[in-house]
């Protein structure tokens, strides 16, 4: 039999007026992410009352993926280029030229 490889995750979402607050659980870690830091700063306090907790600060990657923070453009995004360059590599592609590709 293969080995069992199911990922146990959680999302919530708050939302109150114009506060919007998502909570990702994956395993036993935890990200949070809001433009109100004061919010994050609340819950992080709470849950260290009921739980042993480490703050391992910003994340860079989530699932593989790099996040990229625009603090200007108040944006945040997934980007998987690591991941594509992997694949790329694997296959022997690595060093191939890009093309551009019109979507339908």
């Amino acid at each position: 039999m293969g080995k069992d490889t199911h990922t146990v995750g959680m999302i919530i979402v708050y939302i109150s007026g114009n506060i919007l607050m998502v909570l990702l659980f994956i395993c036993c870690y935890m990200l949070i992410a809001s433009k109100n830091k004061s919010l994050i700063n609340k819950l992080k306090f709470r849950l260290s009352m009921e739980f042993a907790m480490k703050d391992l600060g910003a994340a860079k990657k989530i699932l593989g993926m790099e996040i990229l923070i625009d603090r200007k453009g108040g944006k945040l995004y997934l980007s998987q280029n690591r991941y594509l360059e992997k694949v790329l590599d694997r296959f022997n592609m690595g060093s191939c030229k890009a093309a551009f590709c019109s979507s339908l």
